[in-house]
């Protein structure tokens, strides 16, 4: 069976690494040298708030499971579903950005809604939101790997089931 898989970009992660380093090392100063360039308290604030996207971009950088996984039966999310979501079930899919966040919602038959396992809380918080029970989020990926996983979603889930296997042979 064929699978294609996605990972998370390391050049995001490197480019969160990057633009909080600035940050942290202003706040070490300020904190090191007692520069007064800003209130003691707002150095150590800022220090703890950058300071956290070291092991967040380092996660990103090192994780090397795979996000997305689209083969002939399903799609898979890592990040949000434990279960595979099978193309039978899948009605239509629509791409929303949220403040240059990009996702996938899935729509589903209204049967298979049930089985999904998660916080119903969240559910409606996301249905309010104009978002689907199942939500792909973009965001780690790399920009070209958001199209493909858009095109492949789109024409996978109203192919054929024989053809399937030949769209994922052609992308």
């Amino acid at each position: 069976m064929i699978e294609l898989k996605f990972y998370k970009s390391s050049l995001k992660a490197l480019k969160l690494l990057l633009l909080a380093s600035p940050f942290i090392a202003f706040s070490l100063f300020d904190i090191v040298n007692h520069a007064n360039t800003m209130p003691l308290w707002f150095a150590w604030f800022s220090l703890c708030f950058f300071g956290l996207a070291i092991p967040v971009a380092l996660f990103h950088l090192f994780d090397r499971r795979p996000q997305i996984i689209i083969n002939e039966l399903g799609i898979f999310d890592r990040m949000a579903y434990k279960e595979m979501v099978n193309w039978e079930l899948v009605q239509d899919a629509y791409r929303a950005d949220i403040h240059g966040q990009k996702f996938i919602c899935i729509v589903l038959d209204e049967k298979a809604i049930p089985l999904l396992k998660g916080n119903k809380n969240l559910k409606n918080l996301s249905k309010a939101m104009g978002f689907q029970e199942v939500n792909l989020s973009l965001g780690q990926l790399k920009k070209s790997d958001q199209e493909k996983i858009e095109w492949l979603i789109i024409n996978l889930m109203n192919a054929d089931p024989l053809k399937r296997k030949q769209l994922m042979l052609d992308n």
